[in-house]
């Protein structure tokens, strides 16, 4: 299971710059040899702390490359290298162990200093018979290098003391004036319940209010069966003259860039980092300037060069080339969900057990949950489906008249029990009351939180753990760059650390919002995706309810190498 698992998460998740993987109680180092595409890889338990497993991979590759060479020129089979091969390794490997049970073992510095010891120990023989006070010298002798400095200070102080005399004849010492102390900021702590703010109850929304929200969600017109297709920038307005625009401006960086491409040889050569390096820092730097966050552009570089060293190209050109293929297939390896995404089916297979479907819906603060949500909800009932809104957000005020608005639009409804409540029991009633009017999907809403907010972090644990959601979707925004790992990183951190779960719940997909406002910055989808391993469900790209769109790798990517 643990190779099998290094398989889908390095090779096909393109993670082969990293150089170990751990998965239950193991850890897996490898090596990946582009030139005879062979991959070696060391198993052990991670509670094992093994200094010398690089270089055991080191060696044996280098033994078992020269070998197996040496029988592809004889036309060998590869059994018979594998058998013959056995002996090697268990002396690369009793070598490697006893070189680091050498370096392990330090041996005492030369010269033969003795450790520290005590002055009382270190004195001469014939001094021990003296107790401590008279062997050491008294701080008011005259020999002591302390007393003579008392008596230098004495001096000053008589001298000082002539000068300053008064009418009285007494030394008055100068006055010596304090700085007042700063005052000591308060910080205001977090409030570790969902006690704030105290409000007691909520509103029922007005007629012109619904109205007022209808014109702005609700799409004009008749909507068609597969407004949820897959998004494409050549649909929207405009956008081929934004296009040409943008074209138009990175058309300098282009030119600039193939530039520095022609300068390096043309001659048959294998790629190695002398030659992949300046190309992959100009790709760097572009996916970065797309929004792409540093540490993922980085680890996204490092393994495409991983994959192309030892290969070998005719020409500088096609090296360029060479490079941007294989990032094209990278990101969109990455961008393509490993598990077959099919929200409907899985609705379907939730009802057929004589249960609801429950999706949590989780986030910093203003990213747009709330409305994503509606646009969800609206999908579902477009679809069939029965829909029960929880208004689990029992902290941000107004956070359930915005959600009794949207279910007076969409014609659902809400579950609420207004604020300073337990947003688990809220959840966990309205799943029951789901249950019991046969409704196919409950879409819990939960507060907007920091992702190093542990009281709330701790709150979303606890929901997640009682009620034990179909799916848990974390809503983030396609504006943010090195953010974005930080926030899905930290959240699924926390839920992994504050569950009391064996296997705790992390999340299993992504919404990315606001997709309609970044024109080609299409790089926050990358970085959450290569971050948590999850596809992106939907994009938002607008503001009414059917501006939902399924991701489109291919276009992203496009946008991306653009």
């Amino acid at each position: 299971v643990s190779t099998q698992s290094t398989w889908v998460t390095v090779l096909l998740e393109d993670r082969s710059a990293d150089s170990f993987f751990i998965h239950d109680a193991y850890k897996l180092n490898w090596l990946l040899v582009n030139e005879f595409e062979l991959v070696f890889v060391v198993v052990y338990q991670k509670i094992i702390q093994l200094l010398y497993v690089d270089e055991l991979l080191q060696r044996v590759k280098d033994a078992f490359c020269r070998i197996y060479k040496s029988a592809l020129a004889q036309q060998s089979h590869l059994s018979l290298v594998i058998e013959g091969f056995e002996k090697e390794f268990e002396a690369i490997l009793r070598q490697v162990e006893g070189e680091a049970e050498r370096k392990a073992v330090r041996p005492a510095p030369r010269g033969g200093t003795p450790p520290k010891t005590r002055a009382i120990d270190a004195a001469p023989p014939e001094d021990r018979s003296r107790s401590p006070t008279e062997r050491c010298p008294s701080p008011a002798s005259p020999t002591s290098p302390a007393a003579d400095d008392e008596s230098q200070e004495a001096k000053l102080k008589r001298a000082l003391a002539g000068r300053t005399r008064g009418k009285s004849g007494k030394y008055s010492a100068p006055a010596v004036t304090k700085p007042p102390p700063k005052p000591v900021k308060r910080v205001k702590q977090m409030a570790e319940s969902w006690n704030e703010p105290k409000i007691s109850g909520s509103s029922e929304p007005s007629a012109a209010q619904v109205e007022q929200a209808g014109q702005i969600f609700l799409p004009t017109g008749e909507v068609a069966e597969n407004y949820d297709d897959e998004w494409d920038i050549q649909n929207e307005e405009g956008s081929d003259s934004e296009d040409d625009l943008t074209s138009q401006k990175e058309q300098p960086k282009k030119s600039k860039f193939m530039s520095l491409l022609k300068k390096l040889p043309l001659a048959n050569k294998e790629l190695d980092d002398e030659l992949l390096d300046p190309v992959l820092a100009s790709m760097r730097e572009q996916l970065v300037g797309k929004n792409v966050a540093a540490e993922v552009a980085d680890k996204l570089c490092e393994s495409v060069a991983e994959n192309l060293k030892g290969q070998t190209v005719g020409g500088f050109s096609r090296i360029s080339t060479k490079v941007r293929s294989a990032m094209e297939q990278s990101l969109v390896r990455i961008l393509t969900p490993k598990r077959d995404v099919n929200l409907l089916r899985d609705v379907e297979a939730a009802n057929a057990q004589q249960r609801p479907f429950v999706i949590v819906f989780c986030g910093v603060n203003g990213v747009g949950k709330s409305t994503n949500l509606a646009k969800i909800c609206f999908w579902l009932t477009h679809n069939k489906k029965r829909v029960m809104i929880a208004a689990c957000d029992t902290f941000r005020s107004g956070a359930v008249e915005q959600l009794r608005v949207h279910s007076r639009c969409l014609k659902v409804p809400v579950f609420e029990r207004g604020y300073n409540k337990d947003a688990a029991s809220i959840a966990q009633e309205a799943i029951q009351q789901a249950t019991k009017q046969n409704y196919d999907v409950v879409l819990v809403d939960t507060a907007g939180r920091m992702q190093d907010n542990e009281p709330l972090m701790r709150a979303l644990t606890k929901l997640i753990n009682i009620n034990n959601p179909d799916l848990i979707l974390f809503v983030g925004e396609a504006l943010v760059g090195n953010d974005a790992v930080d926030q899905v990183t930290k959240f699924n951190q926390s839920l992994r650390d504050l569950s009391d779960k064996p296997v705790p719940r992390l999340i299993d997909g992504i919404v990315l919002t606001k997709f309609d406002t970044i024109d080609d910055k299409v790089g926050a989808a990358i970085s959450m995706v290569y971050t948590t391993g999850q596809p992106i469900v939907f994009v938002g790209v607008g503001q009414t309810y059917t501006d939902l769109k399924k991701l489109n790798p291919g276009v992203v990517v496009d946008m991306l190498l653009r």
